[in-house]
């Protein structure tokens, strides 16, 4: 049996009454596996939200890829981050992003470290605007650790190069204004709010989602793009 630290980056019905759980671990990476009776129980479904930070005890036999969940508690409760569906939404959006870029199994404590830590923050955070831009600067965060972090050597009259992940005045680039907001939203001070509109944010994130297709074969569709847009003021 393995106790596990985790967050749960989604859940998919496997029947009336279990569930198959994406959990991202510090203590072994990406795991999969199955809630059995979960969906019988009103706490079942709680403990198994999109985002709760839990700790988990499972089993897994060698001739299987699934663990077997035997007990799951909330380690660290959220302020409001699930109660305000804003917060929820972005944290759902954040979460589909770390699933479709990580591999399973693979141990990575500090991007195991980060993810809390941005979640924790996001759910303390009382500033309405700065929260607006909070996956932006997630998702470039993010890219540290999985090894395309850009470069900001904006001049300019530059525009971003999605392939080369650093500022040039190369025809191929990313539009101009686009480009030297991305460069504001990086060198901005902690705590600062960059944008002052939706457009801006709107234009910024899909920069953002074109740069990781780019850098991630196989990234496929976000689902959760469009709710996350709808909702975004």
């Amino acid at each position: 049996m393995a106790k596990f630290s985790g967050i749960i980056l989604h859940k998919l019905k496997y029947s009336d009454t279990s569930l198959i759980v994406k959990i991202l671990t510090r203590e072994q990476g990406l795991i999969s596996g199955i809630a059995r009776g979960v969906r019988k129980s009103k706490k079942g479904g709680f403990l198994f939200q999109t985002g709760n930070i839990v700790e988990v005890e499972c089993s897994k036999k060698a001739t299987s890829s699934l663990y077997s969940i035997k007990e799951c508690t909330i380690s660290r409760p959220y302020l409001n981050a699930l109660d305000d569906i804003s917060k929820n939404m972005i944290i759902i959006f954040l979460c589909e992003y770390v699933l479709r870029s990580i591999e399973e199994e693979h141990t990575d404590p500090e991007l195991y470290d980060f993810v809390l830590g941005q979640f924790l923050s996001l759910d303390r955070g009382q500033n309405r605007e700065k929260t607006k831009e909070f996956h932006l600067v997630f998702l470039i965060q993010l890219t540290k650790y999985l090894g395309f972090y850009p470069e900001n050597n904006y001049q300019k009259g530059m525009s971003f190069n999605l392939l080369a992940g650093q500022f040039s005045r190369e025809s191929v680039n990313y539009d101009l204004t686009t480009s030297s907001w991305l460069a504001e939203l990086m060198a901005q001070k902690e705590d600062a709010v960059v944008f002052d509109s939706k457009t801006k944010r709107k234009e910024v994130l899909h920069l953002l989602v074109k740069y990781y297709k780019i850098h991630l074969l196989g990234m496929g569709e976000i689902k959760s793009l469009q709710v996350l847009e709808a909702l975004a003021h």
